[in-house]
């Protein structure tokens, strides 16, 4: 195995990696999903200069947690975990495709009252039973 200990270019990827890990560490720490707004300096902060993807997978990853022990509305979603309502919609049909997420059923939102909800769902079992 080659020696890269004095290679410039070996030690930027490990300090990239290292900010990245950080970085996904302290957006785990969080209660709430940062506000679009906040993703590019909270990224710089940890020297990390490329962040959109990092940023989405924290999205994905919260969305499907609240999804996973009881189907959820968008509304609810974004009030439980910070990420917002629209982004929901948007990485909703990417879940989707993935089999990831799916509807459970439509029906009256707790959050803003309004009727024909979908309420989405990332419990595995519930998924595949609603493909039978």
């Amino acid at each position: 195995m080659e020696d890269n200990s004095n290679n410039p270019n070996a030690l930027d990827g490990n300090r990239v990696k290292d900010s990245k890990q950080k970085l996904i560490s302290y957006l785990d720490s969080l209660k709430f999903h940062p506000n679009v707004k906040e993703h590019k300096t909270i990224a710089q902060s940890f020297g990390f200069p490329s962040y959109k993807e990092i940023f989405r997978q924290d999205a994905i990853r919260r969305v499907l947690q609240a999804t996973s022990t009881e189907p959820t509305t968008a509304a609810t979603i974004e009030k439980l975990t910070g990420v917002k309502q629209k982004y929901v919609c948007q990485i909703k049909r990417q879940l989707e495709k993935s089999g990831e997420l799916a509807v459970a059923y439509l029906g009256k939102c707790p959050t803003t009252g309004s009727t024909g909800v979908q309420f989405l769902t990332s419990d595995v079992e519930l998924i595949k039973s609603l493909k039978k």
